[in-house]
């Protein structure tokens, strides 16, 4: 199904590579959604992922596990549901996180579709796979670290 997500030429009807990853976090998807959405901020969150140039708040140059230099920038927005991102240089394609709300905080999905199959696809999706759950447990941080906080000053 389409969601309303832009058509882009670096995703065709069949991608070559499609990967799915998800994890939940305890935060809402607003709150979620507000840290996915900001391509510059990935690196101070997700220690995997390397900026490399940034030329605007939607477009940066960076280094992703196992995909190598792409040139992001943010292709579609849908506040609290997801953002898609859209991908070109090592690899082309599409990265969009999908957020689901559930009991007490979010399930993010990490969809990748790439174009072309790279060399050494299946040594590089693992790794790969392995970046992206680093990613999601390190936003489940993010949450936890600030749950911790509010305690600490909610603490008599």
């Amino acid at each position: 199904m389409d969601y309303g997500r832009p058509s882009t030429p670096a995703e065709p009807y069949a991608p070559e590579v499609s990967v799915h990853d998800r994890g939940w976090v305890p935060g809402p998807p607003e709150d979620v959604y507000r840290i996915v959405e900001s391509l510059p901020t990935y690196p101070s969150w997700w220690s995997d992922i390397r900026i490399d140039e940034r030329e605007t708040e939607r477009h940066v140059t960076l280094t992703l596990p196992a995909l190598g230099r792409v040139k992001a920038s943010v292709a579609g927005k849908r506040p609290g549901v997801g953002v898609i991102i859209q991908m070109a240089g090592d690899v082309d394609g599409v990265l969009e996180w999908f957020l689901e709300p559930s009991k007490e905080g979010t399930v993010v999905n990490g969809l990748l579709r790439l174009a072309t199959r790279p060399r050494r696809w299946n040594r590089r999706e693992r790794a790969y796979r392995s970046a992206i759950r680093n990613g999601l447990v390190a936003l489940r941080t993010v949450f936890e670290d600030r749950a911790t906080a509010r305690a600490r000053r909610e603490a008599p």
